[in-house]
């Protein structure tokens, strides 16, 4: 395990009364304060209300019709600073304080076994947590005592089994306060065993098993940790393959449809912004396959479309060329960074890829005629499209194109044989790209 105590927001479960779901506050010495509500939806966060505090204190939220039910971390802040980070149920309870800086043991709950069960695991927790740390520090202060270390090293296994004991607890529970206290150690990775430092592979595998078959999304979605879950996935999958094998995984286990349709959205977002076709191409065939997406929409509509041109299949011909056989094709926009460090790479390999009988074939997203005649003015190649029309233009339809820059290598057979976002990806250029690099 590694030497890392979680600090973890003090949370706090919330109330709902027979008619709706509202959450009660009676914060006297809040008065006078403006505040703002907000609850959690995947990576987007929704502000439910705002107003200022009133002379007694006391305020009632109530969550809308079309969050009926809510149940994760909600944030309620002060403009003037503080404020409280806590869990809506669709049980419930009323928050009271009368301290400017509210801790654990200043609120006042009714009604609240949740509440009770969180702040029970946490104290746990933080015990346990203290007893390893004492151990280490004083195995590694003490490393010439033999006679303490053998003491020490006896009392290891009963340490052990009862972090692992807290551990199961935690996994047998149902309760929200359970999953948000094992997701979050999972994310500042603190895992269900302790492990040493030569056991870290075995911890990467616990890691992995929790990701894919362990962790709720329908309650990571209301958790506020979506985009850190996500940005974990990365370093656990570093490989775009196992990467999109992965999330496969996930969303076969992701039951509600408006949160499978997100988390799709989302991972086409991801690849595209990373050029990471191969996890993306993984992806958008198990969604097809799924069935569940009935009417594509946004970024999944777009990832339906560029999966019509993925390595191996017959590259739609483009208006204005037509037939695309041997051909560098590289879809920019003249004010997009990436794709001029793209573009002048063609540039400076162009005769290169001539004297190899490949084609380069350049087409702007560009909606000003000026501006793609000035930019393009320098490309050596005969082939510079622009139809004005942007992302919306014919040839970026029909390749299914969303984003730049996006760069096609095609055969002799007008095959597609890769497609990326960097030349230097794409294998079978790399002979011609380093060459020149050598020359230049």
């Amino acid at each position: 395990m590694k030497k890392q105590i979680l600090s973890i927001f003090t949370i706090f479960l919330l109330t709902v009364n027979i008619h709706s779901q509202t959450i009660n506050f009676n914060v006297p010495k809040y008065s006078g304060s403006d505040y703002t509500f907000i609850i959690y939806q995947g990576q987007n966060s929704d502000t439910i209300q705002t107003g200022t505090v009133p002379e007694e204190g006391k305020i009632t939220v109530t969550i809308p019709e079309k969050y009926k039910g809510y149940e994760g971390l909600c944030t309620w802040t002060l403009s003037k600073g503080g404020g409280l980070q806590f869990i809506a149920t669709p049980d419930g309870l009323t928050i009271s304080t009368n301290d400017g800086a509210p801790s654990t043991s200043s609120i006042l709950y009714t009604n609240s076994s949740e509440t009770d069960s969180l702040n029970s695991l946490q104290k746990e927790q933080n015990i346990l947590f203290t007893k390893i740390e004492n151990y280490f520090r004083t195995k590694q202060s003490y490393s010439d005592n033999q006679p303490l270390l053998a003491i020490l090293d006896k009392e290891y296994p009963a340490l052990q089994q009862q972090y692992e004991a807290y551990q199961k607890k935690l996994r047998s529970s149902n309760q929200y306060a359970s999953f948000y206290i094992l997701m979050t150690n999972y994310l500042k990775g603190i895992e269900s065993k302790i492990y040493l430092p030569d056991q870290q592979q075995e911890a990467k595998e616990e890691l992995i098993h929790y990701i894919t078959s362990e962790i709720d999304m329908s309650r990571l979605y209301t958790s506020g940790a979506w985009n850190n879950f996500i940005s974990m996935t990365f370093n656990i999958f570093p490989e775009e393959k196992n990467f999109g094998i992965a999330m496969t995984k996930i969303l076969t286990r992701t039951k509600d449809q408006r949160i499978y349709e997100l988390l799709s959205s989302d991972l086409m977002m991801i690849c595209s912004q990373f050029g990471w076709d191969d996890a993306q191409t993984i992806i958008v065939d198990y969604l097809e396959q799924s069935g569940r997406i009935k009417e594509p929409t946004g970024h999944i509509q777009h990832a339906f479309m560029l999966n019509k041109t993925k390595t191996g299949s017959k590259a739609p011909s483009l208006k204005g060329v037509g037939s695309v056989s041997s051909s560098v094709l590289i879809f920019y926009e003249s004010g997009c960074e990436h794709c001029r460090e793209q573009l002048d790479t063609l540039v400076a390999r162009y005769d290169l890829l001539k004297s190899q009988g490949i084609r380069v074939i350049s087409i702007s997203s560009d909606t000003s005629d000026e501006v793609f005649k000035y930019h393009s003015a320098k490309y050596p190649w005969k082939n510079k499209l622009c139809d004005r029309q942007g992302f919306k233009g014919e040839n970026f339809l029909r390749y299914g194109v969303f984003s730049t820059p996006t760069i096609y290598y095609t055969d002799k057979n007008s095959l597609i044989v890769d497609r990326k976002a960097r030349l230097q990806d794409i294998k079978a250029l790399q002979p011609i790209i380093y060459q020149a690099k050598t020359h230049n």
